[in-house]
């Protein structure tokens, strides 16, 4: 892979991790700057991806969910700790 082939291929994962809306998908690659992104062709990797992803989040929030699921966690698990957040308990162990 080159240089840009490398930088494509982490920023596409990296906006998807992000919860980017996939409408906006095309946008997001064409607008992101890519000046913090450094590549070792040597090994395949790249730096500086997620930061770049985080700038871009920062300029145009309203294209990623506020609160994306974190597809590691179940959605009870997600609720339970946004409610000890919010109320300081969940309220899924104690209905209303």
């Amino acid at each position: 892979m080159n240089k840009d082939q490398l930088i494509e291929r982490d920023l596409k994962k990296a906006l998807k991790e992000a919860g980017l809306n996939p409408d906006a998908f095309d946008m997001a690659m064409a607008k992101i700057k890519r000046d913090t992104i450094t590549v070792d062709e040597a090994h395949g990797t790249t730096s500086g991806t997620r930061k770049a992803v985080e700038a871009f989040r920062k300029e145009h929030a309203g294209l990623f969910p506020s609160d994306y699921r974190d597809s590691t966690k179940s959605l009870e698990q997600i609720e339970r700790e946004r409610d000890k957040r919010r109320f300081g308990t969940s309220t899924i162990d104690h209905p209303l």
